[in-house]
């Protein structure tokens, strides 16, 4: 049977829900009036951050058969602001009796890591959920000690301690990036478990963008500014490897960053590897598909590209050279889907947004065997 969680924001109006359910929640009753003030207080210490898990469970989730899903809550979560600043939360988690599955667990880590934009999710257990510790290990969760009588009990009237755990989101098994280094720079490459998702050129000396960083700093290649360090001193830090990666890294990642070693090393095969391009519009998808047409160590002008789209009609392709272009500059996989082989109809360089000196680089490195 297919499962699926989603998550929709708690309202005070799912109490009764919530009841039914049969949830671990703190209260001394069980009752609608002691459970809307749990939930008051919760709403106010994480300032509206609250969600319930409802799972679907379906022969066919996909097969759009309403009466044959089926809906139940499994649990409910909060996040508590700790440092907004650092995008640090704490994540109070709510079960049945027999905590939490592996399913919720990595799906909860895939959703407030990469939809909420949490970078450090803190979790602390008490004696009640002792017995997560196994799942909680298996799914990523690394433990931080214990903090001694830190949990007020008010059904036992004590202080226990609690176990603390916490996940970083360059751990995540769900989107991880591999570093490359050339000549001119670094061309991070960041992929999911099934498709490659982006590339993108870091100078030497120079910071990336916020994710990129985060994995760049838990691989510890940055220097004390927090900046690529200069080619010799990174190619020192990474020892043998030619690349690196995250130890949880996907295959395709692995595959995919050894194919773009053996480029920069002058392999001229394509990059025949799934990439996620349905962010793009259908016409930039159009001009993508046409760009990895373009043979190794060649080059097309916007034009020429405008006409493979449109080879029927030459004065709509001359319209859309402009389009073209656009579509060019929000490739997301530079080098792997070569944006770099197109040029002017003059054949100037020009429109590369990562610079023409990369662009340059990268076409003399085709042509000539420069590198």
């Amino acid at each position: 049977m297919k499962v699926q969680d989603h998550y929709p924001a708690m309202r005070l109006a799912d109490t009764g829900r919530l009841l039914q359910a049969g949830l671990m929640l703190p209260l001394l009753k069980q009752d609608s009036k002691s459970l809307r003030s749990f939930l008051g207080m919760l709403r106010r210490e994480c300032a509206r951050r609250i969600w319930l898990i409802v799972r679907k469970a379906a022969d066919s989730i996909d097969a759009g058969n309403k009466d044959s899903v089926q809906e139940e809550i499994v649990g409910m979560f909060a996040l508590q602001p700790i440092d907004n600043v650092s995008r640090r939360d704490r994540l109070l988690l709510f079960c049945l009796p027999t905590g939490p599955d592996e399913h919720l667990l990595l799906n909860l880590i895939d959703y407030t890591i990469n939809k909420l934009d949490v970078y450090r999710l803190e979790l602390e257990i008490g004696p009640d959920q002792r017995h997560w510790q196994p799942i909680l290990l298996k799914c990523g969760w690394q433990n931080e000690g214990r903090a001694c009588f830190a949990q007020y009990n008010e059904r036992t009237s004590s202080h226990h301690d609690v176990e603390r755990y916490r996940f970083l989101r360059p751990q995540q098994p769900f989107v991880q990036v591999a570093f490359i280094p050339f000549r001119m720079a670094v061309l991070a490459l960041e992929a999911s478990q099934t498709s490659l998702l982006r590339s993108c050129f870091v100078r030497y000396g120079q910071a990336a963008d916020e994710r990129i960083q985060e994995t760049a700093e838990w691989l510890q290649l940055l220097d004390s500014q927090g900046c690529l360090p200069d080619r010799p001193t990174l190619l020192d830090r990474m020892g043998a490897n030619s690349y690196l990666t995250t130890p949880n890294a996907s295959e395709l990642l692995h595959q995919a960053a050894r194919r773009v070693v053996s480029y920069f090393n002058g392999e001229k095969k394509p990059f025949a590897l799934p990439m996620h391009l349905e962010q793009g519009s259908p016409f930039q998808r159009q001009v993508w598909q046409a760009l990895q047409d373009i043979p190794y160590g060649e080059t097309r002008t916007y034009e020429e590209i405008a006409l493979a789209i449109h080879p029927d009609n030459e004065e709509e392709a001359r319209r859309m050279v402009r389009a073209v272009g656009a579509a060019c500059g929000a490739n997301p996989l530079p080098v792997l889907i070569p944006c770099h082989r197109v040029i002017g109809k003059d054949g100037k360089l020009v429109g590369f947004s990562s610079g023409l000196d990369l662009k340059e680089y990268l076409l003399a490195h085709e042509i000539m065997g420069i590198g």
